[in-house]
């Protein structure tokens, strides 16, 4: 069989699998080592959580597995030891040798040299023997060491190493003929001779291109208006080009579109291995769309080796925002006020715009007088109307100074009433109405003149008293008289000789 040059494509899928513990009967452990999937090791092109993938150079596989503590001094010792199970060393691609060792707790330069971190840091070099078989294989990393209780402790780590571009499985090499099989093969014909061998060629993979970067000005974007996108793509194959390349930019929804001749094609007749292409375009949105995240689309299609058809899609997100528009009563505050009352300052806000107004609140800012606390007055829905209420105590102008004359302290202020509010962004907006009035001193009652009016209202109570006493009085008068005079009348006319003596 042929021996030609291989590219190994090793991908690690970290998969965690469940942990062995011994120690005594009174129940198992919780997990004592995790995978710090945040940081950017070296040897580690991106972290554990957004898809690090193994640096794999010159039939060598570097395996970068970082392990942090599950709980703040858990493990008794600063040190663990790891052991590598490779698998069958009958099927398996790798060299076998001994790969096991001590990792101390150190810290470790992270993120470029930008952080640092503490971890066990378990990096080994794994050799991969000459023509490794296609396929997928196990590598199970063991850590062990002891609780800080002095219970041991085992955990194991499976890592998948997958093979692309290795020996086909399927095709049974021919083997080698013995010196007996060649004396007694028949001589080939010149024909067969001269003519060329025929080796099936192995598939090559696909070539991936993806957006690196997606700029949208301005951000975010408001409703009914248009925006520019300059969107980067990079062909990431290291061997080969694309070919025919044609992305088309769409909307999420038909509520943006792409704005003057442009219908949101774009065609790259070619992009190199490694190289980028990017595209610039104006689009729209819809004035009635709504203030929430929405997504612009890229379909692509090009073709790759033998100019095999590939699509792929991509996607941004793209931020809109509506408009704000508050329409709110001016408060009326009175021309003039008294030194030592309250107001009560009043505010109707009406939400004319189509999204939610957040966080409503309104505040009264003036020399001498002084609020008690900012109304809060809350979320205003779209078409919807809330009152605020604010009550201020009045001041005198100089509150600063008891000595201050009397004419420094009452007179007229100016202020505003000041309307906060923000959309759905967090963006705050401000609005001001601006006031005046004149701060009068205090109306201040002496204490005669409640005295006095007391004395009236007693005065007068009794009157009242003495004038229905008298109307009674008359009354009973008249009555009497009355009877006497009709009982007078009955005896004359009874004994009428004795009234005429």
């Amino acid at each position: 069989m042929k021996k030609g040059k291989q590219t190994l494509v090793m991908v690690l899928l970290l998969v965690l699998m469940p942990q062995t513990i011994w120690g005594s009967d009174e129940g198992a452990k919780s997990n004592a080592l995790l995978i710090d999937n945040v940081h950017v090791y070296e040897n580690m092109d991106k972290s554990y959580q957004k898809g690090y993938t193994p640096i794999v150079k010159r039939g060598v596989a570097t395996l970068v597995l970082p392990l942090i503590a599950a709980e703040p001094e858990s493990i008794g010792q600063d040190q663990i030891r790891v052991t590598f199970q490779l698998g069958d060393p009958a099927s398996a691609p790798f060299q076998f040798k001994n790969y096991d060792k001590t990792v101390k707790l150190k810290s470790h330069s992270v993120n470029n040299d930008r952080d640092k971190t503490d971890s066990y840091l378990v990096e080994t070099d794994i050799p991969l023997i000459a023509e490794p078989v296609a396929g997928r294989y196990p590598v199970v990393i063991t850590a062990s060491g002891q609780w800080v209780d002095g219970t041991p402790f085992s955990q194991d780590f499976s890592l998948y190493v997958t093979i692309q571009d290795g020996v086909n499985p399927s095709i049974t090499p021919t083997p080698e003929p013995t010196l007996e099989e060649e004396m007694d093969a028949e001589p080939a014909s010149e024909a067969a001779s001269a003519s060329p061998v025929e080796t099936e060629e192995l598939p090559k993979s696909q070539a991936k291109i993806l957006l690196e970067s997606c700029l949208i000005d301005p951000s975010p974007v408001m409703s009914g208006e248009e925006f520019r996108i300059s969107a980067t793509f990079r062909n990431t194959s290291e061997t080969q080009s694309l070919d025919n390349v044609k992305i088309t930019v769409t909307g999420e929804s038909a509520d943006i579109i792409p704005m003057g001749d442009v219908t949101g094609g774009f065609y790259f007749k070619k992009i190199a291995n490694q190289e980028t292409v990017t595209l610039d375009l104006k689009m729209k949105t819809a004035a009635n769309v709504k203030a929430e995240p929405h997504k612009i689309k890229f379909a692509i299609e090009y073709e790759g080796d033998k100019a095999t058809a590939y699509t792929a899609a991509e996607e941004a997100v793209l931020q809109i925002a509506q408009p704000v528009r508050l329409q709110f009563d001016e408060p009326q505050i009175a021309k003039e006020v008294n030194a030592g009352d309250t107001l009560s300052v009043s505010l109707n806000v009406m939400n004319l715009g189509l999204s939610m107004v957040h966080n409503v609140r309104m505040s009264v800012e003036a020399k001498g007088l002084l609020p008690e606390e900012t109304a809060f007055i809350g979320n205003i829905e779209s078409g919807a109307a809330k009152k605020g209420d604010l009550y201020v105590f009045v001041n005198t102008l100089a509150t600063g100074s008891e000595t201050a004359e009397s004419e420094d302290k009452y007179g007229t202020t100016k202020g505003k009433v000041i309307l906060l509010y923000e959309d759905e962004y967090q963006k705050e907006y401000r609005e001001e109405f601006e006031f005046s009035t004149k701060i009068n001193p205090p109306v201040i009652l002496t204490e005669e003149e409640p005295k006095e009016e007391k004395e009236t209202n007693q005065g007068q109570w009794w009157i009242s008293i003495l004038a229905v006493a008298g109307m009674i009085a008359v009354i009973v008068s008249m009555r009497t008289y009355a009877r006497r005079r009709q009982e007078r009348i009955r005896r004359q006319e009874e004994e009428p000789d004795d009234f005429r003596l």
